[in-house]
């Protein structure tokens, strides 16, 4: 009689500790994004204050793919981060390369789509996919001021 008592006990504590531990995993890879999402913001301004010359010249020579060479830059810093299409990061420069002048205000922000805490059930009765937690997005940003 005492051994079933024991393992009840067991199988509650056992559940409460697995949730536990599951968001402390969530949690952990959740910063780490926000962690490398800040890094990539400045590095991407690091390396326009360094290549402003150059990514200008580019701008100047390709208008339809504004600041591409930067952002692939950005990309090569994700780390484990997905950045195939579709896309879920975002890397958004502003101000747009015909608005940029010496003196002004540079900054970069990265955006990433973080579905890992994101849950969906379906509907019985119609069939649909129901988003129960949405995913959300984490976002860093960095900037500095033109020379």
């Amino acid at each position: 009689m005492r051994r079933g008592q024991s393992l009840v006990e067991f199988a509650f504590i056992i559940v409460l500790f697995v949730a536990l531990l599951v968001g402390l995993v969530i949690f952990s890879i959740a910063f780490y994004t926000y962690i490398t999402l800040d890094h990539m913001a400045r590095a991407g301004v690091s390396y326009m204050m360094d290549n402003a010359l150059t990514l200008a010249e580019w701008n100047a020579q390709h208008p339809d793919q504004p600041d591409k060479p930067l952002k692939d830059y950005i990309k090569t810093l994700a780390g484990f981060l997905n950045t195939t299409e579709p896309y879920p990061m975002k890397i958004d420069i502003s101000p747009p390369p015909p608005l940029r002048m010496p003196g002004g205000y540079f900054e970069v922000k990265v955006s990433y789509h973080f579905n890992l805490l994101s849950l969906s059930l379906t509907d019985p009765l119609s069939g649909r996919e129901i988003q129960v937690i949405k995913p959300i997005w984490i976002s860093a940003a960095a900037g500095s001021f033109f020379e």
